[in-house]
């Protein structure tokens, strides 16, 4: 069943394929996958700390589903006196995005990443803390297409986080305005759309 609803999902993007986006070394189009290194920055603990992600996705005409994982900690702990060496916020899951006009080489670029997660607190003492959370995070920027293969695109986004109980740590000490910067390097398809036929944006 899966593999059949898989099926239909291609077949309906297939027909959906538009004409060939506009880049700056070329022309690319609409239907492909991808693999997409990211730095966010945001809060985790500290106001601004970074954090590394990767995911993949199946690029669906202006649209793409995939899944991300991500993980970033606030190292500063080291160098203060304090009951915490170390903060971590790790988390992955389901990655969505719309990016309409693809076609043009700057264009909006919209995602929303959905997924469990664990914050893992290292203490000087043996009582280590681990809270199971959930991490909320969409954003809205711009990409370009800087080839056929390779887009990039920066955003501003929000970050919610739900679950941190650890002594010490609020929700709020994750939760809050997020700055990324996204590659996504793939084989992003062929439009076999007649070439007479207009495109649609």
């Amino acid at each position: 069943m899966k593999r059949i609803f898989l099926l239909v999902i291609i077949a309906v993007a297939a027909f959906q394929a538009q004409a060939q986006d506009q880049t700056l070394l070329g022309r690319s189009s609409r239907i492909g996958f991808f693999v997409s290194p990211y730095l966010e920055m945001g809060p985790l603990n500290q106001p601004w700390e970074a954090s590394l992600g990767a995911g993949a996705g199946l690029v669906l005409g202006n649209g793409f589903i995939g899944f991300y994982g991500a993980a970033g900690a606030d190292y500063e702990q080291l160098l203060q006196e304090d009951e915490f060496d170390r903060i971590d916020l790790a988390h992955g899951g389901l990655w969505v995005g719309y990016n309409p006009v693809q076609r043009w080489v700057f264009h909006p670029y919209t995602t929303l990443r959905i997924g469990p997660g664990v914050v893992n607190i290292d203490t000087n003492s043996w009582d280590d803390y681990i809270d199971n959370v959930l991490v909320v995070s969409p954003e809205l920027g711009v990409e370009m297409n800087l080839t056929k293969f390779l887009r990039i695109a920066g955003t501003a986004g929000y970050r919610w986080v739900d679950g941190v109980s650890s002594p010490g740590l609020t929700n709020d000490d994750f939760t809050g305005w997020t700055g990324a910067l996204t590659l996504r390097l793939g084989y992003f398809g062929r439009d076999n759309r007649p070439r007479h036929q207009p495109a649609n944006d």
